[in-house]
Order: C-alpha cells, then structure tokens, then sequence
C-alpha cells in the first residue's frame, strides 16, 4: 500500500492530461511542474470548493475520465478507475481506510 501522507511520485495520466489542457502546455511541463511543487501542494491543508469550483471541474474532467463527487456520509473523493480512495472513518478502529476501485 502507498503511503498517502507523501504526494506521488507521478500524477495520474488522467490529471496529466486535465492540466495538460487548463494550462495549455505539453506534458513536459505538467511533469516538471509536479516534480517541484508536489511537495508544497500535498502539505497544504484540506480545502472544502464551492459548488461552482466543483461544478468547473467536472466540466473539463469528465473528458478525462476524472470526475469530484460526494459519497455519504460526506467524504470527498477524486473518482477514476485504479487510484486508491480514501475514506475517513473510524468503523475499523483507525482514521482512514484506503480502497482500490
């Protein structure tokens, strides 16, 4: 199992290509760009977007197979085949529970 406290080395290619095309660069540039900043992104603290955030996101992600949704009880996850989710939960004893879809 990952460790999800430390950001991925590489971002999903469906990320990629969703920044890809909101920063109109190459691929080169997404990849160098998270090489710098992943540390700085992964340590900022969990953030609630507004509806119209949420909204936006979907628009330009669900071309690229990604999507952000609200499970209940309300836990915020980033929906795409083969990335892990975590949940928040203390139903098995322990904060967070990691599922692979």
């Amino acid at each position: 199992m990952d460790n999800i406290t430390l950001p991925p080395l590489n971002l999903p290619s469906e990320v990629e290509r969703l920044l890809i095309r909101v920063f109109h660069q190459d691929i080169t540039f997404v990849q160098e760009c998270w090489a710098l900043l992943k540390a700085v992104i992964w340590s900022q603290e969990e953030f609630s977007p507004t509806a119209e955030e949420i909204e936006l996101y979907n628009v330009h992600g669900l071309v690229h197979g990604i999507a952000f949704s609200d499970l209940f009880p309300p836990t915020r996850v980033a929906s795409s085949t083969g990335v892990p989710i975590t949940i928040v939960t203390t139903q098995f004893q322990h904060c967070q529970t990691q599922f692979d879809i």
